[in-house]
């Protein structure tokens, strides 16, 4: 009977992310070995804030807001229920559309406000909301307060997917998934090819489409773009890879 390896959970947010879901993980998975490797490093940039009510997309651009001197206080828009709470946090009375920026966008056009706003984002965006919402008569300008500069896998990483345990891999956004898939590309061409069996949970279609063919055993898209969702993707994916390995074990 061969021995029976329990799955990793790879992480690839940035470390002030990636904390806060790997607790969240081992409270429902117990003693769970989780590595972090971030795939995407934050690099705060100098902007100008036109004046307007702030839509949120992540809560890194309310960090980018206050490191830009912006003013708190009064109400703003976010795209889910984590960024509305860093949002709250800080001062904002807090609107919630608690799902993508497709809910976001309609959520605002529904509440008839005209605007202006400012929307405080990343250098790389999903969706041009601030564009969007200006065809749609609402007037919006974009402010870049931070950079996700792309990064690559730790040497503990790349052992993970060298070896033979099943490793559970959560991706967050497309820009994520990519580059996810260079490096696992980057690893089967390289001398130690990538054997190890992958699991997969996409926080929407959009990222699992974003993968491309990385030769997943598993994938799944969370119900939800929430981390509710994303931790019963993933917990629904290491009971498959723990399946996995048990029919292993009895061989």
């Amino acid at each position: 009977m061969k021995p029976v390896m329990q799955p990793v959970i790879l992480l690839t947010r940035p470390d002030d992310a990636a904390r806060p879901f790997a607790d969240a993980l081992r409270t429902r998975l117990g003693a769970v070995r989780i590595v972090q490797s971030p795939l995407l490093r934050i690099a705060w940039l100098a902007a100008d804030l036109p004046l307007g009510m702030p839509i949120f997309t992540s809560p890194r651009g309310v960090e980018g807001f206050l490191r830009m001197g912006g003013t708190v206080g009064g109400a703003c828009w976010c795209v889910g229920d984590a960024t509305a709470e860093a949002a709250a946090k800080v001062g904002f009375t807090a609107r919630s559309a608690s799902g993508d920026a497709k809910a976001l966008i309609a959520a605002i056009l529904e509440s008839g406000e005209a605007g202006p706003f400012v929307h405080v984002r990343g250098r790389h965006a999903i969706a041009d909301l601030a564009a969007i919402l200006s065809d749609a008569g609402r007037e919006t300008r974009a402010a870049v307060v931070y950079d996700q500069v792309a990064e690559p896998l730790t040497p503990e990483a790349r052992a993970l997917l060298q070896g033979m345990a099943p490793v559970v891999v959560p991706l967050f956004s497309p820009r994520t998934a990519r580059q996810f898939a260079r490096e696992c590309a980057a690893e089967r061409s390289g001398d130690h090819a990538a054997r190890a069996p992958l699991f997969i949970a996409a926080m929407s279609a959009a990222v699992g489409d974003a993968l491309g063919d990385v030769g997943a055993r598993g994938l799944s898209i969370a119900t939800r773009p929430d981390a509710q969702s994303m931790l019963d993707a993933v917990q629904g994916l290491f009971d498959a890879a723990r399946r996995l390995e048990a029919g292993r074990g009895a061989k």
